[in-house]
């Protein structure tokens, strides 16, 4: 699972994540992958970010 803080870094740089994607050979982590996307499903609209307690 991607935690909320984890998301709030990749959403803002996700072109750079992208780019590693596409050269990486060995795979990224998966909570990359997860949240690469989680932002391709709701991109173009508000996504609002919680956390559990």
């Amino acid at each position: 699972m991607t935690t909320r803080s984890e998301l709030e870094w990749l959403k803002g740089r996700v072109h750079v994540v992208r780019e590693v994607a596409r050269h990486s050979t060995d795979g990224l982590d998966t909570w990359m992958m997860d949240g690469l996307a989680f932002l391709d499903e709701h991109g173009g609209h508000a996504v609002v970010l919680v956390s559990r307690k």
